[in-house]
């Protein structure tokens, strides 16, 4: 789903030294910041680090949980990368059109 505002994830923003960013909600975007579209480029603080927002998800937008930020997973994240009980993690993708459900699920297993 395309932001409102600014852009989506790209490759750099997951690799180890990646930059600090995130995707807000909408629902932030409007409470914290007015709806104003200079929110893009601004930051926030969350456990002590600084992130810039890159991005808007557009209102309509529904992840599994109810977040207002998101930010890319990152490989120096190694509670999540190395201990295989650790399952607070879903997984969101995107078919390729003419991929059906069931050949992404059968490849996927």
């Amino acid at each position: 789903m395309k932001p409102v505002l600014g852009r989506d994830f790209t490759p750099d923003d997951d690799q180890h030294n990646g930059p600090p960013v995130v995707l807000v909600s909408y629902r932030l975007w409007k409470e914290r910041f007015g709806g104003d579209p200079q929110a893009v480029g601004h930051t926030l603080v969350l456990n002590g680090k600084t992130f810039t927002i890159f991005g808007v998800l557009p209102q309509r937008f529904q992840f599994l949980a109810d977040a207002d930020v998101i930010t890319p997973l990152r490989p120096q994240m190694p509670a999540i990368h190395a201990d295989r009980s650790v399952h607070a993690l879903a997984v969101v993708a995107r078919l390729r059109p003419g991929v059906s459900i069931g050949q992404a699920q059968s490849e996927f297993e």
